[in-house]
């Protein structure tokens, strides 16, 4: 198990006010996306990315992706989910890792907006082709393991399900 603090800035919704979220296990290995079209299986980076994996975890356990759509696909681009309007609470950046096909990332403003590179909240995209130009720019949490011919199905509209989180080690 790895233990990661997490130091999420997040906007309270009336009064914009800003709180950190405490500490918290990160023992979960992996994240299976439930679609309209069918399973996506995301294995997570906590070592590589331990905020954005827990973050994930966190939002997917507590049912916060629950009936959100993929509200962009951009062909042979990215898919895009999470609330679209959920740009109120930010999330560290950790970047380093490359964008293959079937790259986890969270969505962010553009650089002029945020030079610190924080992602917005709950949005995150899934890459459809390798994009190398992505690298270095946005926080990569993950890497689809199965599931991609279901990635490459979907259109706008199409409907998150729920998400189960699993382990590999029961141990």
């Amino acid at each position: 198990m790895v233990l990661c603090t997490i130091s999420i800035i997040r906007a309270q919704e009336k009064n914009k006010e800003y709180s950190q979220i405490a500490a918290f296990e990160a023992k979960e290995d992996g994240i299976i996306i439930h679609t309209s079209k069918g399973n996506i299986t995301c294995r997570l980076y906590h070592k590589e990315a331990p905020v954005s994996a827990g973050f994930f975890i966190e939002l997917a356990k507590g049912g916060f992706y629950n009936g959100l759509t993929f509200y962009r696909i951009v062909p042979k681009y990215v898919v895009e989910a999470g609330d679209p309007d959920g740009r109120d609470f930010r999330i560290a950046a950790e970047i380093g890792q490359s964008h293959q096909r079937g790259a986890l990332a969270w969505l962010r403003l553009p650089n002029y907006q945020n030079p610190e590179k924080l992602s917005s909240g709950s949005q995150f995209y899934i890459t459809l082709e390798n994009l190398s130009n992505l690298d270095q720019e946005y926080s990569v949490f993950g890497q689809i393991t199965d599931g991609m011919d279901i990635l490459d199905l979907l259109e706008e509209g199409d409907v998150i399900k729920n998400m189960e989180v699993f382990s590999l080690d029961e141990n």
